[in-house]
């Protein structure tokens, strides 16, 4: 960790600040509460496949295809930032705007269960 890192084991109350949480799956998500934007960055190394069997998802994968745990749609982009409920050893629940082509439709993210917290700017 670098001198402007800091760890918190909650971002109820907080609205202020940029920050980096990651999960028991591994995925990292960055939330800049200055700007209100999410951007989820991922899982860091292999993504843990599962058999989707005959589910299809809409066509969004072909039956039988494996599915990689680490694509969500709109991997690597920032959203708008309606709210976010996050603290360590529970499932952070994360409300956007922008994932569907819709902007007055919302999308709710929820998480497995929050590792850290680390706070990377004012």
């Amino acid at each position: 960790m670098n001198a402007l890192t800091e760890t918190i084991s909650t971002l109820d109350g907080v609205t202020s600040g940029v920050y980096i949480i990651a999960t028991a799956s591994g995925s990292e998500h960055l939330v800049d509460l200055n700007s209100m934007t999410y951007t989820r960055l991922g899982q860091e190394g292999d993504p843990t496949p599962l058999d989707l069997g005959s589910h299809t998802f809409g066509g969004f994968y072909e039956q039988g295809e494996n599915f990689d745990r680490t694509r969500l749609r709109g991997d690597g982009k920032s959203f708008t930032l309606l709210s976010i409920r996050c603290t360590v050893d529970a499932s952070a629940v994360i409300v956007i705007n922008g994932v569907n082509t819709d902007e007055g439709i919302p999308t709710i993210r929820q998480t497995t269960a929050v590792t850290s917290i680390d706070q990377i700017a004012l």
